[in-house]
């Protein structure tokens, strides 16, 4: 009886313990330095941001179109009703201003004409570029803003029956457009439930543009050096950055079935490979723990990202640990769903939005991997509407939708 009491003496307070380690997982940095690394990056890329630019013009373009009144000889007067259509839109980093871009927008269109009785129409051609301020608003959504037209030219390819070339009075008309139609373009809105960060910082290069962001978990760390992106969005995560939030979502939670915690620890990512280091706290009594290691694969299912544990392996424990089916805690828990929630939403327009005159623009994540010590996110953006082929100068605007994908 005194060799089990004395060892009972000995014995680690778990419940004491478990209570340092949640304190430490629950702990928010709000500190701002002047000075930091990121320990999240999102970078879109410049075909990515021509697309999300293409359709904030195809959106402003799109319906119907204010009327131009041109002064004719002999008193006379005509009034055109502009069609417009997209062609293709790019950007570059802009030296005017940082962080912006400056952006070029080729459009094709129709005028369809009346002068008294008479009636008629033609085709013409128009080139548009300005600069777009890309800022930030709410907290938490990238935003181009349209903060300058710098030039409209209009190309009349045939006038036929119309009496005079109204190019200038085209270009007016399109600059006005621009200016009362083109509304800030939402690049994308980080999801701070799942991504809460500190500090973001935005720049454009000639790869497209960086969102940089510093989490407020106390262990994040830095992300190690990364290659060129290889997709239209990428969003990068450091595997100790990423660890943190899941631990902070599984002990937000607290117990689970049988008085279980369940603490991811460590979390590795190779290629589409993971294991994660779980230990499971069981809060009755003195208490107890014990540590498993959970290996398994990284999936995509119909858009979403998917952790799919394969094989467990027991490790340490404390005294007097009991078994617990560690698969069922971290079903049972928020932390594979945090994970896998914090990856997703942080990409842009992972919820369709619409822009305005039919048009939306979409993400689709991709793929996912693991890196050096960070966990990489690809995807795509589409135009799921309102986008036009490029057509034969002369031809008449077709009407409909289609869809581009880079």
């Amino acid at each position: 009886m005194l060799a089990l009491l004395s060892l009972l003496a000995c014995a680690p307070d778990v419940i004491a313990l478990y209570a340092l380690e949640r304190e430490s997982a629950l702990t928010f940095v709000t500190d701002r330095p002047t000075d930091w690394q990121p320990d999240a990056k999102l970078r879109i890329s410049k075909p990515a941001l021509s697309t999300a630019i293409g359709a904030g013009l195809r959106a402003a373009v799109s319906g119907e179109l204010p009327t131009v009144q041109v002064e004719l000889p002999l008193g006379q007067s005509a009034k055109m009703r502009p069609h417009l259509v997209v062609d293709q839109a790019s950007v570059v980093p802009s030296e005017s201003c940082s962080p912006c871009l400056d952006f070029d927008g080729n459009l094709l269109g129709k005028v369809e004409w009346s002068i008294a009785s008479l009636n008629g129409s033609f085709p013409f051609e128009l080139a548009a570029s300005g600069v777009l301020a890309v800022e930030i608003r709410d907290g938490a959504k990238v935003m181009a803003r349209l903060q300058t037209v710098r030039k409209v030219q209009v190309q009349v390819l045939r006038l036929g029956g119309f009496a005079v070339n109204p190019s200038s009075n085209l270009e007016k008309f399109a600059k006005s457009l621009l200016l009362d139609r083109l509304e800030p373009i939402l690049l994308t809105e980080l999801d701070i439930s799942t991504l809460p960060f500190r500090d973001l910082r935005l720049s454009t290069n000639g790869d497209g543009l960086t969102v940089d962001m510093l989490s407020n978990v106390p262990t994040g760390r830095p992300l190690p050096p990364l290659g060129a992106a290889t997709s239209d969005v990428e969003l990068a995560l450091s595997e100790a950055t990423l660890l943190a939030l899941a631990r902070r979502a599984a002990f937000t939670q607290g117990e689970l079935a049988m008085d279980v915690v369940a603490d991811p620890r460590i979390l590795m990512v190779n290629e589409d490979s993971f294991t994660m280091g779980l230990r499971l706290w069981r809060l009755v009594g003195r208490g107890w723990w014990r540590d498993y290691t959970v290996m398994g694969k990284i999936v995509i299912e119909k858009g979403n990202i998917k952790f799919k544990p394969e094989k467990v392996t027991e490790g340490a424990k404390s005294p007097g640990a009991g078994l617990v089916d560690p698969l069922a805690a971290l079903f049972e828990g928020t932390i594979l769903n945090t994970v896998e929630k914090g990856l997703r939403q942080s990409m842009p327009a992972s919820r369709t939005q619409d822009l305005g005159g039919g048009v939306r623009l979409s993400s689709e994540v991709s793929g996912v991997r693991g890196q050096n010590g960070a966990v990489l996110v690809q995807g795509t953006i589409a135009v799921l509407q309102g986008v036009v082929e490029p057509k034969a100068p002369g031809s008449a605007p077709p009407s409909g939708g289609g869809s581009l994908r880079h």
